[in-house]
């Protein structure tokens, strides 16, 4: 597994109730996963132990925001990688 450039540093620095991991896998390879990378597991944790339908049909439409264009992301981006 590869860390995500910046993202060591980036994750502790939010507050605990400002992140969330949702993942496909189950509760216990998340939090194995997260701990092994160095990062402690968020109070929000959706799994799949959480989900009972899978994706959503594919007349949902998705959500079109990228992570960097969130206010936090983009102050550390900017902070870190002078954009």
């Amino acid at each position: 597994m590869i860390a995500i450039v910046g993202a060591i540093d980036f994750v502790p620095a939010l507050p605990a109730s400002n992140w969330a991991v949702v993942t496909s896998a189950i509760r216990r390879l998340a939090a194995a996963r997260l701990e092994t990378a160095g990062s402690s597991v968020p109070a929000i944790l959706v799994s799949a132990d959480d989900v009972r339908g899978g994706k959503p049909p594919l007349s949902v439409r998705p959500i079109s925001v990228r992570p960097i264009e969130t206010g936090r992301a983009r102050e550390y981006h900017s902070k870190h990688h002078g954009r």
